[in-house]
């Protein structure tokens, strides 16, 4: 049993801390489009993203100037049993009052918290964040069926990386010469650092320590994985592979381990610790999808930068492209897909975007400066490509060249990365489809 006098410490210790927190750091707004006006009785609003990028700073902040109550489950002064959650609650009530709001960090560190949750959401209005598949598991579809709503948060996009670093865009100078190299550095530090707010503020060394802690606790931990070296080696394979097509059958025979179902498991461990992602190849017949290499990226380029002494512009490019989209899709309510194509002569298109059979967008990604240096490849792939997937809107992102071309009589825009990421009408929305 748990002793309210102590947890009436411990609790007003961690809101004080999340207080200074707050007000003693730059703040960065975050772009998730979410507000406290849907938090209702009759179901929870759940948090995810992965470790450290942020959600306990947005949600207190969002909470700032309400009466809530607040726990971090994730404190070593807890040791806090399902039976014990209702001494949480007392405490909480003890230092606050009977709020209405509450704001549960990390609650999934208590094992069946889910049915505790399930009795509270017809009367509190309940805030829940979290990085692993406890949040995402059995407990959820069993317990609490249609009584949640789920938020992905990510580390900073660009835009929210240039903020922290105080350059605000402004339509009257984004395009001088002065501003542009500005943005091509910052882009350049971005690709390097990526977006943990954390790894901004300490450095490279907090990047390595991150990425420890995330393999430690939300795999090896969470998932009793006994062959802590293979999948260390897999790791490693996996995150110097970003940008490229993986064979779960070839990883198992490079990594010696029979069959493909624990290398399966792993890349499913780390997308639900949000890691890694995969995209599917498109293809208009479903088998031929399923059975096909998948690509995998990684969710945030420092990541990479701690694993890879060989940086490749070119594909760290595709990664940034591929994380900003999927952005796009968690952030705008994108009633869209992500996926990539090849055809039977090696023509490749590195994003497609469609909704269900419709293919919207048609994007390549490729580390070029001018006209000349754009491979045919690139152009003879998406002029392909959208002959046979019936798309015309068509795009290479570059490193630095704008244009807009024909070719074959087909219309090619080429944006620079920088202005790609910058650039808010790209965004596929439920309303623009």
């Amino acid at each position: 049993m748990a002793d309210v006098t102590q947890l009436m410490y411990i609790l007003k210790d961690q809101k004080d801390r999340m207080m200074h927190l707050t007000s003693e750091n730059k703040i960065i707004k975050r772009e998730l489009p979410f507000s406290t006006d849907v938090l209702s009785t009759g179901a929870a609003t759940i948090i995810l993203g992965p470790r450290r990028c942020g959600k306990s700073t947005f949600s207190f902040e969002l909470l700032g100037d309400k009466k809530f109550g607040y726990i971090n489950f994730d404190d070593e002064r807890l040791n806090i049993s399902i039976e014990d959650l209702n001494q949480v609650i007392e405490a909480i009530y003890s230092l606050e009052g009977n709020v209405e709001i509450l704001l549960f960090d990390e609650i999934q560190e208590v094992p069946g918290w889910e049915k505790f949750i399930s009795r509270l959401i017809d009367e509190k209005k309940i805030m829940i964040t979290g990085s692993n598949s406890k949040l995402s598991g059995k407990g959820l579809s069993t317990y609490m069926t249609g009584r949640h709503i789920n938020y992905n948060l990510l580390p900073f996009s660009f835009t929210e990386f240039l903020t922290y670093y105080g350059f605000y865009l402004e339509k009257n100078n984004v395009y001088t010469t002065e501003k542009k190299a500005e943005l091509v550095n910052f882009l350049n530090k971005y690709m390097e650092m990526g977006g943990f707010p954390l790894a901004l503020k300490i450095g490279r060394d907090y990047l390595v320590d991150l990425y420890t802690d995330i393999i430690e606790h939300d795999i090896v931990q969470a998932y009793g994985i006994k062959l802590k070296l293979k999948l260390k080696e897999f790791t490693r394979y996996v995150i110097t592979n970003y940008s490229s097509e993986i064979s779960y059958n070839r990883l198992s025979r490079i990594l010696e381990i029979s069959g493909k179902s624990t290398i399966n498991n792993w890349m499913s461990y780390f997308n639900d610790a949000y890691i890694f992602f995969t995209v599917e190849k498109f293809s208009f017949k479903m088998k031929e999808s399923i059975m096909s290499p998948k690509k995998v990226y990684v969710i945030d380029d420092g990541l990479i930068n701690i694993n890879s002494f060989d940086r490749n512009t070119g594909r760290l490019m595709e990664n940034t492209v591929a994380i900003d989209l999927l952005k796009c899709k968690n952030y705008s309510n994108g009633n869209f897909e992500i996926n990539y194509w090849k055809d039977y002569s090696n023509r490749e298109i590195d994003f497609v975007i469609h909704k269900g059979m419709k293919v919207l967008k048609l994007i390549n990604v490729t580390f070029s400066s001018s006209m000349k240096d754009i491979k045919d490849r690139e152009i003879n792939s998406l002029i392909g490509g959208s002959v046979e997937l019936n798309c015309n809107d068509l795009y290479i992102i570059t490193w630095d060249y704008e244009s807009t071309e024909k070719f074959n009589g087909k219309t090619i825009k080429f944006i620079p990365l920088w202005k790609w990421l910058i650039d808010k009408d790209k965004i596929i929305t439920r309303e623009n489809l």
